[in-house]
């Protein structure tokens, strides 16, 4: 048996040194592989495998430069990533900076920008919407070749690159620029960049504006991705800026309409508080020109003489009562005073109103001659006087007459006298009438200014001392009637009130009735609704300026309290809402720094260097707010079940704490979807991830639920990591809280229709103030136009009783005189002035009786006495003396009237009348007696043939047939009807002038008897 204990085989030499050669070969393949791989473990990517020409057949050099190759790919999109990162994080910072103004904004944007993007130009353009229906590009920041350019230019919708980007919404990316295209150059006389980038800024499809970037270099595709994605957080922070610009401008708006209101109401609580002032004013003087002319009425319709005046026409303008009473007829304004007079006095009655009406001031005793002769003459002294307006011209004639026909016919025939004396006893009787129709007259004023208080809607009373109610408007009515009660004279205000409240307005009143004047703004409770007044409470006084009484003027405002309640609530909302956008700010800022203590920690954790590589490359893609990420599966199948991964602030944002309460599934997410919005939030995810195209992005608002049971407003942006072939790897993304911009864009809608509704209540409240102010004017202007006419009637009246030859005057309770005529000042020689004593004019030793007779009317007695007072010589001086009480309004008596008159000349006419009628009664009775005596029927008649006296034998001839004759009989009646015109033509020829004397034969049953008749004129 052979033992070998060594095993060889025989080679060649030549095989012997190839295989030397070849270990060799291997030996310094593998140590240059070795120094590949070390270099490459020091970063050294750029270091040359020594092996260059034995690399194509060496697999190990193939893998290693392949692997190389590949890492530096890796480090290459590393570096892309990073600076992607880098200027993301940077921009978010300068966006998050510069929140509240454009300009520097976008200067701090586009000079970054141009800096970082290693650019020479850029430009940025928003959308101008100012003119809603022109918008256009506008050139709000610009720079170029280090340092920021001023330059002025708008692009129209659709002009130009820029306005193309616009319509279009996508990037324009140019490689060859015309020469003309960029106009700034620089001053070094440097080349004109060559590439163009023009990028939309763009949010949720919406375009903010226009970004424009010029440079020598190209411009390579992750930096213009980057751009892309930064315009969507530049778009969001105009978006923003735009909101909070506009909301301030309304907030702005909101004050300034807020101060001009109060500014307004300011200024027409002023105007009211003057027009109040000067309505009280005009009021005052309209009452104390209502009580002359009261006065003067009385003065006037309490003579019996005729008073009237005339236009240029003669026609009547007005009269006294004694016009239509003396005249029996019924005269109207406009009536013409010719027809007061015959046919034959028209000429002379024309004539007379000529000379005043020609300036002329005259008295003249004018008679006319009436049918019936001699005894139907009337006699009238009449005082004719020019009227005058206030520059002097003459506008008519006044005419004062006085029926003296009675005095002048006493001296005829004392019936007359007595017929006189009767009427003037039924003109006295007549003075209640008058007085009736001047109460009358009162009352229809008082009623003009019911009006005038119930024309307006404040609410208007007045009070006596007592607090009884004297008057009211009708809005106060109204106001008290809707709660059960009735407002009415006499009732007592304090009534309305409980105790407590009593107190507190009877202290108002009391104020007023002290003579205070104030104004008080009240809130009241109506049933549930709360009112707010405006109360003036005003002290009233008499014409000798004693106060009567109080009056309050009650102004609705509740309007006005509402709306500046309204606007201090929205002042409030408004400053919670900014304090609330504050505290987002803040976390917003908080939520920045945990992210960077976040990808510091990354940093730290070597080990999980390329899983947390990768979802950190996805998270910065994304605004950073609550983070999510979650592996693909391969199968595209998703359930409750599948794996995500939440950030714990994305935890806190829907109100949870860890992973215990909120598990990393899909279904911890979707469950909290609001059902409105689960089944399109959930599509768009599914065909963000379906489209292996990437152009389908993932940008989506809905409401979760948080924990507590509400739902929140969020925004999810995602970005998905796919494979060559465009299959979804791995998506990751941010969940922004949007809730505040929800309430923002909400509060602002709201601040805009607020805003509108205030500009519409300020133009109702200006239009209502605007009709006030007219209404106003229009009440001033008639309470003027009331006040000039009655100061007109109040200087004609006076005209009229100085026009008067009758001392008249007025005298208060005190015996003070108030209004005089001229009269009375040439009478007594003597200047009298308003406050005068009266009693002064007398005697001391006649004062006591004439004061009792003041006394008698002041206690409301109307009365008559004639005087008599002996002026030596054998002449004595007669006057009628009228006293009647002044009352007003309310009945009280204020003052006397006192109508003095001379009568002396009547008095003696009547003395001498009674004389005469002494004689003639005398030559009656001896007439009676002659005719008497005689057995002969003797009878006279006038033209109607009734008897005007017959003697004894005539009535006792008739009497014997029973038939009763006396004076007034008809004669023709004693006549038989087939004698009638026998008797008649002896009577007329006789009223002819005639005497006749005839002889008649009457036969009475068997006894024959002849008369011889006489008739004679």
């Amino acid at each position: 048996m052979k033992s070998n204990l060594l095993s060889f085989r025989v080679v060649k030499s030549t095989t012997l040194e190839n295989l030397k050669l070849i270990i060799e070969q291997r030996e310094s393949e593998i140590k240059s592989a070795t120094d590949f791989i070390k270099e490459i473990e020091k970063g050294n990517l750029e270091f040359t495998y020594s092996q260059t020409d034995s690399a194509q057949s060496n697999g190990l050099a193939v893998s290693l430069l392949s692997m190389r190759d590949q890492m530096k790919k890796v480090a290459e999109d590393e570096k892309e990533r990073k600076w992607v990162t880098e200027g993301l994080a940077r921009f978010v910072e300068i966006l998050r900076s510069n929140t509240n103004e454009n300009q520097s904004l976008a200067d701090d944007i586009i000079s970054h920008l141009v800096k970082y993007m290693n650019a020479n130009q850029g430009g940025l353009f928003i959308v101008n919407e100012d003119d809603q229906d022109n918008p256009y590009l506008e050139l709000v920041a610009c720079y170029a070749y280090d340092r920021k350019k001023f330059v002025d230019k708008k692009i129209s919708i659709g002009q130009g690159l820029a306005g193309q980007a616009y319509l279009e919404k996508d990037t324009i990316y140019m490689t060859a620029v015309p020469d003309d295209y960029v106009q700034i150059t620089s001053g070094l006389g440097n080349a004109l960049p060559r590439n163009i980038l023009i990028v939309p800024l763009k949010l949720n499809d919406q375009v903010f504006g226009i970004v424009e970037l010029a440079s020598f270099h190209s411009i390579k595709k992750y930096q213009i991705e980057f751009v892309e994605k930064l315009g969507e957080s530049i778009a969001s922070a105009i978006s923003s800026v735009k909101i909070n610009d506009k909301t301030r401008k309304l907030l702005e708006e909101s004050q300034l309409q807020t101060e001009s209101m109060r500014s307004q109401e300011e200024e027409m609580r002023q105007n009211m508080e003057e027009l109040s002032a000067t309505q009280e004013e005009m009021q005052r003087i309209v009452r104390q020109s209502q009580e002359k002319e009261l006065y003067l009425n009385e003065l006037i319709n309490s003579i019996n003489d005729t008073i009237l005046t005339i236009d240029l026409s003669y026609k009547i303008v007005s009269w006294n009562k004694a016009l239509e009473r003396n005249y029996n007829i019924t005269v109207h304004k406009g009536f013409d005073a010719l027809h007061l007079y015959p046919q034959e006095g028209k000429s002379q009655a024309k004539a007379a109103f000529g000379r005043a009406l020609a300036g002329e001031t005259f008295q003249v005793t004018e008679t006319y001659n009436l049918e019936g002769g001699e005894e139907n003459e009337l006699y009238i002294a009449a005082a004719y006087s020019p009227l005058k307006d206030t520059s002097g011209e003459i506008i008519g004639a006044l005419l004062i007459s006085k029926n003296i026909t009675p005095t002048m016919a006493a001296q005829k025939k004392a019936e007359r006298l007595l017929v006189e004396t009767q009427r003037q006893t039924e003109e006295l009787s007549s003075t209640q009438e008058v007085m009736k129709g001047i109460m009358d007259e009162v009352q229809g004023k008082e009623r003009f200014m019911n009006e005038i208080m119930n024309a307006t809607k404040d609410r208007i009373f007045t009070i006596d001392k007592t607090y009884k109610i004297i008057i009211c408007n009708q809005t106060t009515k109204e106001a008290y009637q809707q709660m059960g009660v009735t407002l009415e004279k006499g009732y007592d205000i304090l009534s309305l009130f409980n105790p407590e409240q009593k107190a507190t307005y009877k202290s108002y009143y009391d104020r007023a009735l002290g003579g205070e004047y104030f104004e008080i703004t009240q809130k009241y409770l109506f049933g549930e609704v709360e009112q707010y007044f405006s109360t003036i409470y005003s002290p009233l006084r008499n014409t000798e300026g004693e106060i009567i009484g109080a009056a309050a003027f009650g102004k609705d405002i509740t309007e006005t309290i509402l709306a500046k309640n309204q606007a201090d609530q929205l002042a409030k909302e408004n400053q919670f809402q900014n304090e609330e956008l504050k505290a987002q700010q803040e976390e917003l800022h908080q939520n920045l720094e945990e992210l960077s203590t976040t990808q510091e920690e990354m940093n730290r954790r070597q080990e999980e260097l390329t899983h947390l590589l990768q979802r950190f490359n996805l998270v910065v893609k994304t605004t950073t707010e609550g983070l999510w990420d979650m592996i693909v599966p391969s199968s595209m199948q998703f359930n409750d079940d599948t794996p995500f991964w939440w950030a714990d602030k994305f935890r806190q944002m829907v109100g949870y704490s860890n992973e215990t309460d909120f598990p990393n599934r899909l279904d911890s997410w979707a469950n909290l979807l609001h059902p409105d919005h689960k089944e399109y939030t959930l599509a768009a995810f599914n065909a963000h991830l379906i489209d292996f195209s990437g152009n389908t992005p993932y940008d989506v608002e809905y409401q979760l639920k948080l924990k507590n049971g509400q739902y929140r407003w969020f925004r999810a942006v995602g970005n998905t990591l796919r494979d060559e072939q465009g299959k979804p790897l791995r998506i990751a993304g941010t969940l922004i809280d949007i809730q505040a911009l929800k309430d923002l864009n909400a509060f602002q809608l709201e601040l805009e229709e607020k805003v509108k509704e205030r500009t519409h209540e300020l133009q109702a409240q200006e239009e209502e103030l605007r009709q006030n102010m007219e209404e106003l004017s229009a009440t001033q202007e008639e309470i003027q136009r009331v006040l000039l006419e009655s100061q007109e009637k109040e200087a004609y009246l006076r005209e009229v009783i100085n026009a008067m030859p009758d001392v008249i005057y007025t005298v208060d309770c005190d015996y003070k005189v108030i209004t005089w005529n001229e009269v009375l000042e040439k009478s007594y020689n003597l200047k009298v002035e308003k406050g005068f004593n009266i009693l002064h004019l007398y005697e001391e030793y006649q004062r006591p009786g004439i004061k009792s007779k003041y006394d008698r009317a002041i206690a409301g007695e109307g009365f008559q006495e004639n005087e008599t007072y002996d002026l030596g010589a054998g002449n004595e001086l007669h006057i009628t003396a009228t006293y009647s009480p002044l009352k007003n309004n309310a009945g009280q008596v204020t003052g006397v009237l006192f109508i003095s008159r001379n009568v002396t000349q009547s008095v003696a006419a009547h003395k001498k009348t009674e004389k005469l009628l002494a004689e003639v009664q005398s030559k009656e009775d001896m007439l009676n007696n002659l005719i008497n005596i005689t057995d002969d029927s003797i009878v006279a008649l006038d033209k109607a043939y009734k008897i005007i006296c017959c003697n004894q034998v005539l009535r006792d001839t008739y009497l014997q047939y029973n038939i009763k004759v006396d004076i007034g009989f008809d004669m023709m009646l004693l006549i038989p009807e087939q004698e009638k015109a026998l008797y008649k033509s002896y009577f007329d020829r006789a009223l002819a002038g005639e005497t006749v004397e005839v002889s008649n034969h009457f036969k009475n049953g068997e006894i024959d008897s002849y008369v011889n008749l006489t008739y004679s004129p």
